[in-house]
């Protein structure tokens, strides 16, 4: 039957239809079966009108336009769209080819897909825009629809899929991230997706579905990525620079790429070694050795970690215990007990680029103050790192530790002493413990016992000039109790100060120490105004007393910078205006075993802790009783040579 659009009179009937595009024209005949074979022939009165029908049935998902574009001759798989020039001025550049399945996947229209598949549609993706590459990849690897992917895997698709690995693996992660359940990870897993794989948007931090899973302490998920075979040499251990994988880059927190380290992260969050367990079962590898910056004083230092380390980073000494989660001491000896290595493994020898840090180290720098030595904690785990040889190759670190900041001591630097005599005790009686503990494990053919003195000597006399030398207080080294405690343990198991020993091609004894030490603060007095004012350098002098009074043959001095010759032998009349100068005379007397009261610090290293204070009136009374001696030495000032070796006792 004609219907009443049909019976218009021809001047009217084609202006209508003229004016009316493609779209518009199939949707009325869609609508109207009588005028099918009528506007038939209008149809192709616009040259691109199939491709417009085409390309408007797979974004709309009308399945009868894409039915009525292909009998009238169109492409299954590619079709025409214009895109907006380069500078977006809205002038259409040349149309360009694009997959009808890339429009179809737009807009998640599965059934449009299928007909096109059905019909044989390729997806040819060469010469494509990147644009709707991008976009048909966040369509197939959407973690939540995982239908699509699966319906162009069942028409065997996978190999004309770009990255398809990579997207499967994002997919999982995603999932994960999201925790939408385990029937949607079981998906992705079937797929063949990678648990380990590192990935992620951001590349300095990548990411792994089984370290988020970790992390998250889902046990259930867990266990699901471990159920399958995992090869973990595949896992993104190597060092930055020798691969393209995003693991390669240098992250800030590695933890979230690496399972082990991940699991570690959590012991020292948690208090609970549920997912190092899962992961030891699993084959894992408590020693893997990855890259990554951490955060150390100023700056990004890019370094080696390991499980091990990790949780050093991680740990945090100041926390409160909590009933049934693991303390650090536990949680350090169970990793020890599982076969975590104090010394890390360089997989690749680019020692050259990363640098290793020690566990022991990372411990020790967190005792920011020498009250920490009071926390048992902290103490019992020095105590079992260094037991298990955690401090091999970094003795004279631990020693006189230095941190990133201008050569400043590290840790105890401009902290008080503590007020209560009773902790004072304790900490200092706990450092000799460290260090005997510290000297039993050392390996004296790498470095002897006198190299060993003499380099922190050499040490400790570069941090008094350079806090001596500066107007920055932050940087300024008081004396510390520990280092006249850690001179008489090295002298007590045989060091010699006069013993020569060859330190990076250079020979040293107590000579050559007390000459470097004196030099350093060495001024004529008429230039004493081109230095540091009228710095007296009394930290310096102080060493050099202390030094003499042990036993060091005092260095010869060029007073006239023309002629050396022992400083005692020097005559107060031979270079009056010299020799009687007062900041020589300080330099003369600290030459001989003593400085003046005003400028006097103990460093008598004898009587185990500073002598100024209350502290010291018990040990002189205990030391006393044993020695009497020690009652008839004068403790304003080091004295002689004779006494102070008399009160040594030891003969050096």
């Amino acid at each position: 039957m004609t219907s009443n659009f049909e019976s218009l009179p021809l001047e009217l009937f084609e202006p209508i239809i003229f004016n009316m595009g493609p779209i518009a024209l199939a949707s009325l005949r869609q609508g109207n079966k009588s005028l099918n074979q009528t506007l038939g022939p209008y149809m192709f009165s616009n040259r691109k009108a199939v491709n417009q029908l085409m390309r408007w049935g797979c974004v709309h998902g009308e399945i009868w336009a894409i039915q009525k574009a292909l009998s009238l001759g169109a492409d299954p798989s590619m079709v025409e769209i214009p895109i907006k020039g380069e500078d977006y001025g809205g002038r259409a550049s040349t149309p360009v080819q694009t997959p009808t399945l890339c429009l179809a996947a737009r807009r998640y229209h599965y059934q449009v897909t299928e007909f096109l598949l059905l019909f044989g549609a390729q997806l040819d993706l060469n010469g494509v825009h990147h644009y709707q590459i991008k976009a048909l990849r966040q369509r197939l690897f959407d973690c939540q629809r995982p239908e699509l992917l699966l319906l162009y895997l069942e028409y065997g698709l996978r190999d004309m899929i770009p990255r398809f690995q990579d997207g499967i693996d994002d997919a999982l992660r995603s999932s994960v991230k999201a925790c939408l359940g385990l029937e949607n990870h079981r998906i992705w897993l079937s797929l063949g997706a990678n648990p380990i794989a590192p990935g992620g948007k951001c590349k300095r931090e990548p990411e792994s579905a089984l370290s988020l899973a970790i992390l998250s302490g889902s046990i259930p998920v867990a266990r699901l990525l471990l159920s399958l075979t995992i090869n973990w040499n595949i896992s993104a251990q190597r060092l930055p620079y020798t691969s393209q994988t995003a693991m390669n880059k240098p992250s800030n927190r590695p933890w979230l790429a690496v399972p082990m380290l991940a699991a570690a992260y959590r012991m020292a969050t948690h208090g609970t070694t549920d997912m190092m367990e899962l992961l030891l079962k699993a084959g894992a590898d408590i020693n893997v050795v990855v890259g990554g910056y951490w955060e150390q004083s100023y700056a990004m230092i890019l370094r080696l970690t390991s499980p091990l380390l990790t949780y050093a980073f991680a740990i945090d000494f100041a926390a409160e215990t909590v009933p049934g989660k693991l303390t650090p001491h536990r949680g350090f000896k169970y990793l020890l007990k599982k076969g975590a290595e104090l010394q890390l493994r360089d997989p690749e020898g680019s020692l050259t680029v990363w640098s290793s840090i020690s566990v022991l180290h990372r411990i020790w720098s967190k005792a920011n103050d020498r009250d920490r030595l009071l926390d048992k904690r902290l103490y019992g785990v020095l105590r079992l790192l260094i037991a298990n040889g955690g401090a091999n190759g970094m003795t004279l670190s631990f020693m006189l530790p230095l941190s990133d900041m201008r050569g400043a001591p590290c840790p105890w630097a401009n902290k008080p002493d503590p007020t209560c005599d009773k902790a004072f005790q304790i900490a200092m009686a706990r450092w000799r413990s460290l260090l005997d503990l510290l000297l039993q494990h050392h390996d004296y053919r790498k470095c002897s016992i006198h190299e060993m003195l003499f380099k922190f000597i050499l040490r400790l006399n570069n941090l008094l000039g350079d806090s001596c030398f500066t107007t920055n207080s932050e940087y300024r080294l008081d004396v510390d109790a520990t280092q006249p405690i850690t001179i008489q343990q090295l002298l007590d198991r045989g060091a010699n100060l006069n013993h020569r020993a060859q330190i990076r091609y250079k020979t040293f004894s107590g000579n050559i120490l007390c000459h470097l030490t004196f030099k350093r603060n060495w001024f004529h007095p008429s230039e004493l105004h081109c230095y540091y004012g009228a710095n007296k350098c009394q930290r310096q002098l102080s060493l050099v007393s202390m030094l003499v009074s042990l036993g060091a043959d005092p260095p010869a001095i060029s007073l006239s910078r023309t002629r050396f010759r022992d400083v005692r032998s020097v005559l107060p009349w031979e270079k009056p205006g010299l020799a009687r100068d007062p900041h020589v005379m300080e330099q003369l007397h600290a030459l001989n075993g003593h400085v003046d009261d005003e400028d006097r610090l103990s460093w008598n290293p004898t009587a185990g802790f500073l002598l100024d204070g209350p502290w010291a009136t018990a040990w002189r009374t205990e030391l006393a009783a044993k020695d009497p001696r020690v009652a008839t030495h004068d403790w304003r000032y080091y004295g002689p040579v004779s006494s102070a070796r008399m009160v040594a006792g030891s003969g050096r």
